[in-house]
C-alpha cells in the first residue's frame, strides 16, 4: 500500500463481481478505469510492466543499506504513474507529445548514524525522453528524468541523482514475488471494487554505491519492492493507513498494512502476509495480529503528529516484536508538485518466534497523518 497524490480527486471505479466468481479479471467501472473484482493472478515478467488501463500505480523500493565501515542507512525510491482520464478519453492526436500520463517520483536517503533524512520529489508529463514506463523483451523500465528503474529476468536496477544525495543500486531477488490478499487482490474498502493488484519481492540482495554531498559508499544491505495498481481511492472515512515492511534475520518478512478510520480504529479490511523463509506465505486478516503504538514524535515542520514506535503480536505464531524507528525525523515533508507529505523511514525489529530471539530491518510509512490535509488517495 504506497502512497497516491493529494489533491488529485480520485472518483469512484466500482466493478460488480460476477457469476465467474473471485477468479476474475480486472474489469472496467463505470469511468471506464480498469477496476479490481477478484483474484488479479499476475504473470511475470509481464505484470512488472505498465497497467496503462488503471488510473493509479506505483513501483515501490525501500532498504537498509550498511557502507565499509559500518555506517548505515535507509533508501527509498518510488515511482508513481496517474492517468488522468479513462482510455479513449483523450481526443486522438497524431502528435506524440500529448499524454493524459503524468508520473511522479520521491527518492529519499536516511543517513542513520548523523539522523539526517535527505528527500527529493519530481513531477514530469509521460513524455518522449521525460518520463514513462515501458515493457519490451521482458525488461520492464520506468523513468523520470534522470532517474529510472530497470527490471529485468534476474535483477532490479536502480538509479537516482540529486543535487544532494544520489544512488546506483543492483537488486536480486532471494525469493519469488509474494501475491498478496487472494493471488494479489487486495481489499481497501467494504465495496467490491475497492480494492487493488498488489505483489511485493521482500527480500532482495542490494549491492552499489551511494553518494551523500563530497562523501562516497560502496554500500551492500537488503531491499524490498511493491507494485502496486488500482482505481479507486480511499473513501472518505478512511483518513490513511500505516504501512509495515520487515525483514527478520530467521529469513521470514512480514508485510501488514492498517487502514485508519476517520473516527478512530482500523478497517476490518486491513491485513498482511507471513512471509517463510522457503517462498511460501501465510495471509492475515486483521484478527490475526495486534499493532499497539509504543510512543509518539511531531514534526515541526508540518505539524502532524506520527506514532514511533511499535509492539507487533502474532498470536497464532507465536510472533512478539519491537519496531522502533532508526532516527525520529524521516518525514517526507512535500516538496514535489503533488505535496504530499508523510512519514516512510527506516526501522529496527527485535523481538521473539516461537519463543527464539530474532532481530531485524525494515521500512514503515504512515500517511493521513497532517492536520486538514484529508485521505491521501
Amino acid at each position: 500500500m504506497k502512497t497516491a497524490y493529494k489533491g488529485i480527486v480520485i472518483r469512484l471505479c466500482c466493478c460488480i463481481l460476477t457469476a465467474a466468481g473471485p477468479w476474475t479479471t480486472p474489469c472496467s467501472g463505470e469511468t471506464g478505469f480498469d477496476g479490481v473484482s477478484g483474484a488479479c493472478g499476475p504473470v511475470f515478467p509481464e505484470d512488472h510492466g505498465p497497467h496503462m488501463g488503471f488510473r493509479t500505480e506505483w513501483w515501490y523500493y525501500t532498504g537498509n543499506l550498511s557502507g565499509p565501515r559500518g555506517e548505515a542507512f535507509g533508501f527509498q525510491l518510488t515511482f508513481f504513474r496517474y492517468r488522468l482520464g479513462p482510455p479513449g478519453a483523450l481526443e486522438k492526436s497524431a502528435s506524440k507529445w500529448r499524454t493524459d500520463q503524468i508520473f511522479m517520483a520521491h527518492a529519499a536517503i536516511s543517513g542513520v548514524d548523523k539522523e539526517r533524512h535527505r528527500y527529493r520529489g519530481i513531477t514530469a508529463r509521460a513524455m518522449p525522453g521525460m518520463a514513462g514506463a515501458v515493457l519490451q523483451g521482458g525488461e520492464t523500465t520506468v523513468f523520470l528524468k534522470n532517474w529510472r528503474v530497470r527490471i529485468d529476468r534476474k535483477r532490479h536496477l536502480l538509479h537516482v541523482q540529486t543535487p544532494d544525495f544520489s544512488f546506483d543500486l543492483t537488486m536480486v531477488p532471494e525469493k519469488p514475488p509474494v501475491l498478496h490478499g487472494e493471488m494479489g487482490f487486495t481489499r481497501r474498502g467494504d465495496l467490491p471494487g475497492q480494492a487493488s493488484c498488489y505483489y511485493s519481492f521482500t527480500r532482495l540482495a542490494a549491492t552499489g554505491t551511494l553518494s551523500i554531498g563530497e562523501s562516497n559508499y560502496p554500500v551492500r544491505g537488503l531491499g524490498w519492492m511493491d507494485h502496486e495498481y488500482a482505481s479507486e481511492p480511499l473513501d472518505h472515512t478512511r483518513a490513511g493507513w500505516d504501512w509495515f515492511s520487515l525483514q527478520l534475520s530467521d529469513g521470514t518478512e512480514l508485510m501488514i498494512y492498517l487502514i485508519r478510520m476517520n473516527d478512530a480504529g482500523f478497517s476490518p479490511v486491513s491485513s498482511g502476509t507471513l512471509v517463510f523463509r522457503n517462498g511460501g506465505k501465510q495471509h492475515l486478516s486483521s484478527k490475526d495480529f495486534e499493532i499497539t503504538p509504543t510512543g509518539t514524535w511531531r514534526s515541526e515542520r508540518s505539524g502532524a503528529v506520527y506514532p514511533s514506535g511499535w509492539r507487533v503480536t502474532i498470536p497464532e505464531s507465536a510472533i512478539s516484536l519491537v519496531v522502533r524507528p532508526t532516527f525520529a525525523d524521516q518525514e517526507m515533508n512535500g516538496e514535489a508538485a503533488d505535496r504530499f507529505t508523510y512519514w516512510e523511514g527506516s526501522v529496527l525489529v527485535s523481538g521473539t518466534a516461537g519463543g527464539r530471539k530474532l532481530s531485524g530491518k525494515g521500512y514503515v510509512e504512515l500517511t493521513g497523518y497532517v492536520p486538514g490535509a484529508g485521505p491521501p488517495m
